[in-house]
């Protein structure tokens, strides 16, 4: 069921976390079977790239994306619906062929992170907190309902700096076909910023600004970041 309070900019919110099906079961919307194996990930968590892609090539060619893509644009309606990790990686890709996605772009990108109204129902608890370490175990706690793709954690954390770590999961690194390879010279960019767009939605005026982002990779493909704070 959707809850009477779930339209949220045109979205729907049913608050499901991710389950993570070697398939996905039978869908109401066609999605091009590539996008259907080992599905990690949810529109929530493209909410940021699906808005920006929208407004900056407009409605009538990001359709005609989605359909080249084999997907139904509505299935993007229901944040909940699930897509696997291939998806964005296929998306970012042929944004940046195209010419309209660059790493310059990612801090206008993720700024709706900061707006919490675009977490959907998820809002509600992030408003809650009240410091960065508090808004970033929120944060992490609650990924299962954007993407089971990395586990989250907080590596170290003072006044200066905030160092956490996104480590793939076994489906993302065994299954190659997921393209989490083909990600590594943007992802960590694209997610850096995202925490950053985050952390300026604390609520006052004392709380510490994200600055600079750095990242490294370390091992089994974890990429620590560290964000310095102001």
């Amino acid at each position: 069921s959707v809850p009477t309070d779930s339209h949220i900019a045109g979205y729907l919110d049913r608050m499901e976390p991710v389950t993570l099906y070697d398939r996905i079961p039978q869908l109401e919307f066609k999605v091009k079977k590539i996008y259907t194996d080992h599905a990690g990930s949810t529109a929530r968590s493209l909410f940021p790239i699906i808005r920006w892609a929208e407004q900056k090539i407009g409605l009538d060619k990001i359709g005609a994306l989605w359909k080249e893509m084999g997907i139904d644009p509505d299935y993007f309606v229901d944040l909940s619906n699930p897509i696997n990790f291939r998806f964005y990686a296929d998306l970012t890709s042929i944004l940046k062929e195209k010419g309209y996605l660059k790493k310059s772009d990612l801090a206008k990108l993720t700024q709706p992170v900061s707006e919490l109204k675009n977490h959907g129902l998820l809002s509600q608890t992030y408003f809650q907190a009240s410091d960065a370490e508090t808004l970033l175990k929120t944060a992490f706690s609650r990924s299962g309902f954007y993407e089971v793709n990395f586990d989250y954690q907080i590596e170290d954390l003072s006044r200066k700096k905030i160092v956490f770590s996104a480590t793939p999961r076994a489906h993302l690194r065994e299954y190659k076909q997921l393209h989490l390879a083909e990600c590594q010279d943007f992802l960590p960019d694209y997610r850096g910023n995202y925490f950053k767009s985050l952390l300026s939605s604390l609520p006052h005026k004392s709380a510490p600004q994200a600055k600079e982002h750095h990242y490294s990779f370390k091992g089994d493909d974890r990429c620590v970041h560290e964000i310095t704070l102001a």
